[in-house]
């Protein structure tokens, strides 16, 4: 996206004006790039016209360029306000992309998160089709293995676990088998 665009779309997000922000929302939804992601996730957290909420959810929701991956975990990783962040992990099972090599990363949000945000990064990564890397899917069976002596979403991770154990047993991990 040229930095002029760019500008102008920022200045439409952050003015206040409800048209402009959903004229902007609009031209981001035919035109946007990855970079422009972070200007979306704050419009999410600011403001509280259910239109525009809805516009920005549907952008993150759509997203079909694998660039986006790392752009909106980064923005996950950054983001304080727990509504946001649920929206966001939500966004990473429903837009299709593929989120395998940050197991780790949503491994962490099941495991230290409340239980919506849990309950959304299990999700996303019950929907990770591979390949992993070996070293991480021994890593967050270790980290599981040893969280589960805590007893917040027990549950949870119990079904965690049993997802990894999939993953290192169905040959995508080959260097341990668990039962």
């Amino acid at each position: 996206m040229k930095q002029e665009t760019f500008n102008k779309l920022v200045a439409k997000l952050r003015s206040g004006h409800d048209g402009q922000v959903l004229e902007a929302i609009d031209e981001i939804g035919r035109n946007g790039s990855p970079e422009i992601l972070p200007e979306l996730a704050r419009l999410i957290t600011k403001n509280r016209n259910r239109e525009v909420l809805s516009a920005a959810r549907t952008i993150f929701f759509d997203l079909k360029n694998p660039e986006s991956v790392e752009v909106l975990k980064s923005i996950i990783d950054e983001t304080n306000d727990k509504d946001t962040k649920q929206v966001l992990v939500a966004a990473c099972w429903e837009n299709g992309l593929n989120f395998s090599v940050q197991l780790p990363f949503f491994v962490d949000l099941v495991l230290d998160e409340d239980y919506l945000i849990s309950i959304e990064a299990f999700t996303v990564i019950e929907n990770m089709p591979g390949p992993f890397v070996n070293e991480d899917v021994q890593q967050c069976l270790d980290t599981v293995y040893s969280w589960l002596d805590g007893p917040e979403n027990e549950g949870i991770v119990n079904s965690l676990l049993e997802v990894l154990k999939g993953f290192a047993n169905s040959g995508m991990h080959n260097n341990c088998i668990y039962n």
